[in-house]
């Protein structure tokens, strides 16, 4: 798994290389595939798998007005034109940039079922109860006549910790309800009427049985740590909870003029860094959580309620790829194609310098301070930064 939350697959399944990208389709087809298991084991842990694909690599694949998208997507992007598909698989092609079809019509239909995905199975059932499976503003019901018991939840998760139930009836209903516990939360607190409950979980979910009245209120919170995970020997992100962060920009974007199927409402992009990407981050002088209302539209780049700060440093070895010729490459992985050699004007997003001689062979900018944002937010991004050496 990559650390937005899918598996590395552009086309085939590689390792988890930071600059391998996947393929949008997968990410509905993991969710539903993580749906049908949740329901099969009665695990919570793939509860966590599928918010955490939906929200980061499923979000982060798609323009901003749900009106343009990847076909393949990556931790680490900058450059996203016609020319900028890193991956193997078809190099120096249109695949990793934001266009209404970048290449093949089945991400196109595939990219509008992942949030029904995450919608169908927010609520559930196991026997006579209730299952909150995954969390959002939402009402479910059980139940019929006198005896319906309605439960209204309210929440702006993933931008909150807290998730509020409040349950309405004509008359008292026994029910029983269970919560999911994330994998990733190690102090949930659950409230009934404000008296504490006990938070025990059981393969993720934690029990509650009552005599249900209208107006009853059960508040679930969710608090989660910021970490710094490493990511093979020269790599780290961040994350907290479910989200992922990543150090993201607008981009210089301008419509491809010569993209057939590009249009006022549906506009095909080249998309170009607006300002420097190439920071090495220094976690080990702290990060700085933020927490902001959160707005209308809080996928947004302007508008993300959560940002993390953190001091960083630019790497000056670390600079835009530019090719001229794409030689080819044969069974490579074994996969049953050639790639053909291509001559042009190539501009693809670099991998980082990995040594460190190379890593400070140009030296290093001044310490600075850089926010970061939930990965789906930003379209252009490097989300794996540079370990600096300690020295």
């Amino acid at each position: 798994m990559l650390p937005d939350g899918l598996h590395c697959s552009d086309e085939f399944l590689l390792d988890n290389d930071y600059m391998q990208a996947h393929e949008t389709c997968d990410v509905t087809d993991h969710s539903w595939a993580l749906g049908y298991l949740l329901m099969a084991t009665g695990k919570g842990e793939y509860g966590d798998k599928i918010e955490r694909c939906i929200f980061n690599a499923g979000i982060g694949s798609v323009e901003e007005r749900f009106k343009a998208l990847q076909y393949f997507s990556c931790l680490n992007q900058v450059v996203l034109d016609r020319t900028s598909n890193h991956c193997d698989f078809l190099q120096g092609d249109k695949w990793l940039s934001y266009r209404p079809n970048p290449g093949t019509e089945c991400c196109a239909g595939n990219v509008n079922r992942f949030m029904p995905n995450y919608c169908a199975r927010m609520w559930m059932k196991k026997g006579r109860a209730l299952v909150a499976a995954l969390y959002g503003p939402c009402e479910v019901s059980i139940g019929a006549g006198k005896g319906k018991l309605v439960i209204v939840e309210e929440t702006n998760y993933p931008f909150e910790d807290q998730i509020r139930f409040l349950f309405k009836t004509d008359a008292p209903k026994k029910q029983k309800v269970l919560f999911r516990i994330p994998g990733w939360c190690k102090e949930a607190t659950l409230k009934y009427n404000g008296e504490p409950l006990d938070v025990t979980p059981k393969n993720g979910f934690v029990a509650v049985e009552k005599v249900f009245a209208s107006g009853d209120l059960i508040t679930l919170d969710l608090p989660s740590d910021l970490q710094v995970k490493d990511w093979g020997k020269d790599g780290q992100f961040v994350e907290k909870g479910p989200l992922l962060y990543t150090y993201g920009m607008k981009g210089d974007r301008r419509i491809d003029e010569t993209e057939e199927r590009s249009s006022k409402d549906f506009p095909a992009y080249n998309i170009y860094p607006d300002k420097p990407f190439n920071y090495a981050i220094l976690p080990e002088e702290g990060l700085q959580f933020e927490k902001a209302p959160v707005p209308t539209r809080p996928w947004s780049l302007e508008d993300a309620p959560l940002t993390v700060k953190v001091k960083a440093r630019q790497v000056h070895s670390w600079r835009i790829t530019r090719k001229k010729v794409i030689e080819p490459v044969y069974n490579l992985y074994t996969r049953p194609w050639v790639r053909e050699r291509k001559e042009g004007k190539f501009t693809f997003t670099p991998r980082y310098p990995a040594s460190k001689k190379a890593l400070l062979s140009k030296g290093l900018g001044q310490k600075e301070t850089i926010t970061l944002v939930p990965y789906g937010a930003a379209k252009v991004r490097v989300t794996v930064f540079p370990k600096l050496p300690k020295d």
